[in-house]
């Protein structure tokens, strides 16, 4: 199915467009394409100041990393989201961007 949410004109709809996208190339085993889309939405959050769910994109690119950098990458990403008062930043990250089990 075609995302149209490119199309909408809000400024967060690319990077959610994005998140998505990350999401479907992760469960094909595509894991370049998925970072790729994973930076694209993390700099369209951070563009639209959703810092949280920048964090969320993040995280999951420290998952798609792996090892120590990505590892690292987790850890700032649960801290952004801890010191907005996420206290669960897994399950939070599991609800806002799927698609990565």
């Amino acid at each position: 199915a075609q995302l149209d949410l490119d199309a909408e004109h809000r400024r967060d709809s690319s990077a959610a467009a994005a998140l998505i996208r990350a999401g479907i190339a992760a469960r094909t085993g595509a894991r370049a394409q998925a970072i790729a889309h994973l930076d694209v939405a993390i700099a369209g959050f951070e563009a639209a100041q959703m810092v949280v769910y920048a964090a969320c994109a993040r995280r999951r690119k420290g998952e798609c990393i792996g090892g120590l950098a990505g590892a690292a990458m987790i850890a700032e990403a649960d801290r952004t989201m801890v010191d907005h008062a996420i206290v669960r930043p897994r399950q939070w990250t599991a609800i806002y961007a799927p698609g990565f089990g």
